[in-house]
């Protein structure tokens, strides 16, 4: 097994997920047992990588030091009863509040998604660290120091040490600077030596200071000297740091003594957070490469349906990668023979093939698009590259032949095995090789295997094509371009297009044609077979590409019509509110005099009674008059502009639209005829809402790069943030001046509120972090400010904050 991962270099992608983790204790795990053992051990990884994998999307990854140490050991030796050292302790602390910032950003956003719940038993078998942490930050800083606030004693032996070295640096500056002993000296400068203050004192003024002579200089030109009126200092000072050690040696002894009732537990701790931090970075890795979880295939029969796959080390490169196809396993088809020129991307099929087998078993996303099924087969057999060996007397041939032997040993099971074979049978004669390729090809399909092999013997295409169990596939090559395409066709041969590269790369044309004699009548048809079929593959590949393109025009049309009838129906609300405005100024004549003949009523109520009555009788009837107006008027308005209701036959899968009750920009995933109801996908949120909600949008979605956010003062975020619909709300206040923004920032806000709306957004972007804090300080002390916060990644992250009102 270890030879076939070398062939299919699965260890440049391990060492890179690796790498990926955020602690030694992931990447101890994944080094330890990279791969599963069960369909269910690995179905129930790809679920909780999944889940990980939404959450660093969503939410970023939990920041934590760029080198974590590694405490495990320091743990085992309190958990032993010993004495840590003050690194020992420092490494400890940093370790936990590594592991509580991990688990702390987990718990936080966990409950944003029920499916991510499946999570949460992880989570509560490894609790948070905080009464271990709260026991070291009494005494340890995060440097590793010991705090004053530690005990009395070490604060005040530091105090006195302290003015004992500075009683020192007074008396050796004397000497520094005294007219007789300054000449004396080497330089000007006080030095240690034995923890002990000296002076540089040439060799041949050593007399001129009387002290003890401590050392000398490699040269021999400088004597170290302690002055005579500073050894008393020198002593004083080093019997204080002796009982400074003392009391920082007992104190060590305390905070051991009481972490280890913690040792074991948070040893347990650290291994669970390695199990959490080991699918992190398979979550990290699957977003590289843009991954997604492949279907595991329990049943007896063996398959392998990958949609688009890309072969993961090309990814990581950055480089453009072609993703194909690769389907094997249906319909009793267990062997794929893969043909065509050199250089076109056999190899890599093979390999990627390979990788996504090794993958699964690790319980990886796969490089493939959604969708895909694959086995989980076992053992892997690869024969690829060239393996010749002058120092075992091999030849590429025989040592070919040598893999091949192992393969289809009676002792080897292969009933769920899968076999890549590159170049099979070459080396050695082409009949000769043909007949031994198909009688390996045939028994490797007897035992079970999927086979996938690479060829250029035109034998093998035909018996691929007769027999009801293999099959061809071929990668293209653009005859006018003289290159690869790196293409994948399934159900077809290829050639080698040897002679036809020659012709175009100017062989002489003699030679050419020669060359084409040559060749027996059968290679010729089968060469013009596949010729005939790679032309017809391109002619329906170039139809499909029209036919999308017309589909793309059609699909254009559509969407511009339908900007059309957005903007036709925004013009009939405008019309409508529009004839409101002029309904409301054509009342109010009316109501000028309703308010007239209500005074007049008021004036001759003591009066006349019958002309009380008459008036009274006058006001209701201008009323009703008004009231029928209005009502008439207002009808006629909603009857002219009134706005057909969307319906389910309106709306299809795929289509972006805008829920008004959340106010949220969401793609169609599911159309439920039964209860009416559309369900809609934005990012990682998934709801389902009546059709009545729906409002059609045509506009894109602007997408984000950011992945980080933060939480504001307030503490608060919300599981999916609206994205205003109107400018109004939203204020832009990037690349303004403090001053000016924040005087814009008010008066949008004093407007937001007259207006009744109930969440705004304030861009304010990262920059410098000035301008966001000057609007977070402000928004405290608003009282009108129900609650502040960053907006989601999806929204802007930290570069953006949305302000509730109250």
């Amino acid at each position: 097994m270890r030879e076939a991962l070398e062939l299919l270099e699965w260890p440049q992608v391990f060492e890179r997920l690796c790498s990926l983790c955020l602690t030694p204790y992931g990447r101890q795990q994944w080094e330890a047992e990279p791969f599963l053992s069960s369909v269910t051990e690995i179905r129930h990884h790809l679920q909780e990588v999944d889940v990980l994998k939404g959450i660093v999307m969503r939410f970023g990854e939990p920041l934590l030091d760029a080198t974590v140490p590694d405490a495990r050991s320091a743990l085992r030796r309190v958990a032993k009863g010993g004495v840590l050292s003050l690194s020992e302790l420092r490494e400890i602390l940093l370790a936990l509040k590594n592991a509580d910032t991990l688990l702390a950003h987990l718990e936080k956003h966990l409950e944003k998604d029920p499916a991510w719940q499946m999570l949460a038993p992880r989570l509560e078998e490894a609790p948070r660290p905080l009464e271990a942490i709260a026991l070291l930050e009494t005494y340890v800083d995060p440097l590793g120091n010991l705090l004053d606030s530690a005990s009395p004693v070490l604060a005040r032996l530091r105090q006195r040490v302290l003015a004992e070295r500075a009683s020192i640096q007074k008396t050796m500056q004397q000497y520094l600077y005294h007219p007789t002993y300054g000449p004396a000296l080497q330089s000007p400068v006080i030095t240690e030596r034995d923890g002990r203050s000296v002076l540089p004192v040439k060799v041949e003024q050593k007399s001129i200071i009387p002290g003890i002579i401590h050392a000398g200089s490699g040269s021999g030109a400088t004597l170290y000297i302690e002055p005579d009126g500073v050894i008393d200092l020198n002593n004083r000072l080093q019997k204080t740091q002796g009982e400074l050690q003392v009391e920082i040696q007992r104190i060590l002894k305390v905070v051991s003594d009481a972490l280890e009732a913690y040792g074991d537990a948070l040893l347990i701790l650290l291994e669970r957070v390695g199990a959490l931090d080991k699918r992190i970075a398979a979550a990290r890795l699957s977003i590289i490469l843009k991954g997604n979880v492949a279907e595991v295939v329990a049943d007896a029969a063996l398959c392998i349906d990958l949609k688009n796959a890309r072969h993961p080390l090309l990814v990581f490169q950055g480089v453009p990668v072609v993703a194909n196809p690769i389907a094997l396993g249906q319909d009793e088809i267990r062997t794929m023979l893969i043909t065509g020129p050199n250089t076109g991307g056999k190899t890599v099929l093979l390999k990627t093939v390979g990788l996504c087998a090794v993958m699964l078993h690790a319980g990886l996303h796969l490089p493939v698009d959604e969708h895909s099924r694959l086995s989980l087969m076992d053992p892997i057999l690869v024969d690829i590259g060239d393996q010749q060996s002058i120092a075992q007397n091999l030849s590429t041939f025989s040592a070919h032949l040598e893999r091949m032997k192992s393969f289809v040993a009676d002792e080897t099971d292969l009933s769920r095995g899968l076999v890549l074979i590159d170049e099979i049978a070459a080396g050695t004669d082409p009949a000769e090789g043909a007949a031994l390729a198909k009688a390996v090809l045939d028994e490797l399909y007897e035992k079970g295997a999927l086979t996938v092999a690479t060829t250029h013997l035109g034998e093998l295409k035909l018996e691929a094509h007769h027999h009801k169990g293999y099959t061809n596939a071929s990668v293209e090559f653009d005859p006018e371009k003289l290159s690869p395409t790196y293409r994948l066709t399934l159900g077809t041969p290829g050639t080698s297009n040897a002679i036809t590269i020659a012709q175009r790369l100017g062989l002489k044309g003699a030679v050419v044609e020669k060359a084409r004699r040559a060749l027996s009548q059968p290679v010729r048809d089968s060469a013009s077979l596949i010729e005939s079929l790679e032309q017809k593959n391109r002619k329906a590949e170039l139809e499909r590409h029209q036919a999308e393109s017309f589909r793309l025009a059609a699909q254009e049309s559509y969407e511009r019509l339908e900007l059309q009838r957005q903007q036709l129906q925004e013009d009939r609300r405008r019309v409508l509110e529009q004839s409101r405005s002029t309904l409301r100024a054509s009342l109010q004549p009316l109501e000028t005099e309703l308010k007239e003949l209500r005074d007049a009523l008021r004036a001759l109520e003591r009066g006349d009674t019958q002309a009380v009555y008459d008036l009274s009788r006058r006001v209701k009837g201008v009323g009703k008059s008004a009231a029928d107006l209005f009502g008439e008027m207002a009808e006629k308005i909603e009857a002219e502009n009134e706005i057909p209701p969307l319906s389910l036959a309106d709306l299809k899968v795929g289509e972006e639209v805008r829920s008004k009750r959340l106010n949220l920009r969401a793609e169609i995933t599911a159309l439920h005829p039964q209860t009416d109801k559309v369900s809609l996908q934005s990012g990682a949120l998934s709801v389902m809402v009546p059709v009545s909600d729906i409002e059609k949008m045509i506009l894109p979605r602007k997408s984000t790069s950011k992945k980080k956010s933060a939480v504001g003062s307030s503490g608060a975020r919300a599981s999916s943030i609206p994205t205003p619909r109107d400018a109004s709300q939203e204020c832009d206040i990037r690349g303004m001046r403090v001053d000016d923004a924040m005087e814009r920032v008010q008066k949008f806000l004093d407007d937001a509120v007259l207006a009744g709306y109930e969440t705004v957004g304030i861009i304010h972007g990262q920059g410098t972090g000035a301008l966001k804090q000057a609007v977070r300080d402000f928004l405290k002390n608003l009282p009108a400010v129900k609650t502040y916060y960053p907006a989601e990644a999806q929204f802007g992250g930290d570069g953006k904050t949305f302000v509730e009102f109250l």
